[in-house]
């Protein structure tokens, strides 16, 4: 089974889109339309991504925001977390940025699971 490392950089298609979207977007319709998305969801989309990338979507939010977002990729570093996880959420991430209306956040539960299985 492939488990992510966090902040291993790994740029993919869909870290790519996200951050042209969000450069595409006035700063304050960039802030405001991730500011609607769970702190969970942000953080599992830019769990795997390298510094500068996670930075720069980080810096879009407010700061207590920002400090949610990363309180919640500590939390995932303990679970092991499978790429087609973090697709789900960067490709929902990407439809909400991409969008004017809110459609909701993704419901589901990362089962944690032990390393090394």
């Amino acid at each position: 089974m492939d488990i992510l490392t966090p902040g291993r950089p790994r740029a993919t298609d869909l870290d790519v889109e996200l951050l042209r979207r969000l450069r595409a977007l006035a700063p304050v319709q960039a802030e405001n339309r991730l500011m609607r998305v769970s702190d969970r969801e942000i953080a599992l989309a830019i769990f795997a991504m390298g510094p500068q990338e996670r930075g720069r979507i980080l810096s879009i939010l407010a700061v207590e925001k920002r400090r949610r977002v990363e309180q919640e990729t500590r939390l995932l570093r303990r679970l092991a977390i499978r790429p087609e996880q973090r697709r789900t959420a960067i490709a929902h991430l990407i439809q909400l940025v991409g969008s004017e209306r809110y459609t909701g956040s993704l419901s589901g539960y990362l089962r944690p699971l032990a390393r090394g299985r």
